[in-house]
Parts: C-alpha cells; structure tokens; sequence
C-alpha cells in the first residue's frame, strides 16, 4: 500500500471538494422550483416584442422565480399564488388604459395588492403608490414599441419598482434615489 505525503492528502482533499461543489451547483442549475407559472399574459399582437431576459429553466431565475412561457420567450415570473384574502371590484371599476393583461396572478402584483379582471385586460388592484427607490437610467432610443410587463409599481412583486427599460416597463430591482 502506497503512503501519501501530507501536501498530496491535502491536494486530494481540495480536488474532492471542488469536485463536489462543481456536480452540486451543477445539477441545481436546472432544478424546478417549487410552485406553478402564472397562466400566459393576454396582448395586443403587432410589432410588440419582449425585452425581457430570456430563461431555460428555473435555475437562471433569481430567488423563488420561475422560468415560464409568455408567448414568444419564456421569463423569470414569481410563481402562481392567489390572495383569497382580496377582493376585486367591479370590473367598469378599475380603470384600464390597455387590452394587455399585466397581471395573471396575484403573485405577480405588489404585496396587498390582486390581479383583478377591467374592462380591458387583468391588472393589480388597488393601487399601492410609489415604492421606495428610483429607476436605472432608461434608454435613450427606441425604435420597436415593446410589449409593456406593467403599468405601475402596484404591477411588481416584492420590493421591485415598474421602470421603463429598453423600449417598455418592466419590474426592476429599484437603485437608491440620490
């Protein structure tokens, strides 16, 4: 039997670790997360395309995010949950500016907030006013309308602000408002 040197132990122990490591983050990376995708958005079909980071699994989804399909790409969406708790007015109630759906889950709407059914497509409801933070610097040109992904800071789950980014409004983690 072959003795090992205590350097050559420590270089194997190393080796074994990033090993490890390596077959652990890997076969994470593509895991389903737990949870269902929200149902599809409803929109105006045109010239209207998605700015958003595409996904192919759950793995590139920050947090509890979901890779999901929202016809023409598949993006990072909380998962479906309902807040039984809430209740939507009537729909000629809430005002609506769009045939687009912004929400198709409550999940996807600020914290004591509902996706609720107008008279055009679904938004969140009620309002929850300006969350704290600002917007990145929005892009200067833009020569494809794109799709919006919300309407208000009431239409982003968590902390995340709806700022218009790339030729459309889309949730943001918001910056500090200098």
């Amino acid at each position: 039997m072959m003795k090992m040197s205590r350097l050559q132990a420590s270089f194997l122990g190393l080796w074994l670790c990033s090993v490890v490591l390596m077959v652990s983050s890997s076969s994470s990376y593509g895991t389903n997360k737990p949870g269902e995708c929200p149902t599809e958005r409803r929109y105006t079909p045109g010239n209207f395309n998605s700015t958003l980071k595409d996904c192919q699994n759950d793995g590139e989804c920050d947090g509890v995010k979901k890779c999901c399909l929202d016809h023409d790409s598949r993006v990072c969406k909380m998962p479906a949950a309902e807040r039984s708790y809430l209740r939507c007015p009537n729909p000629s109630k809430i005002p609506s500016n769009t045939d687009d759906d912004m929400c198709t889950s409550d999940s996807e709407c600020a914290p004591k907030a509902k996706c609720c059914k107008t008279n055009g497509g679904n938004t969140c409801w009620p309002s929850v006013g300006e969350k704290k933070g600002g917007c990145p610097s929005p892009q200067i040109f833009c020569y494809v309308p794109v799709r919006a992904f919300c309407d208000s800071d009431t239409g982003c789950p968590f902390r995340e602000k709806c700022c218009y980014h790339s030729c459309s409004s889309v949730c943001m983690t918001p910056t500090k408002k200098s």
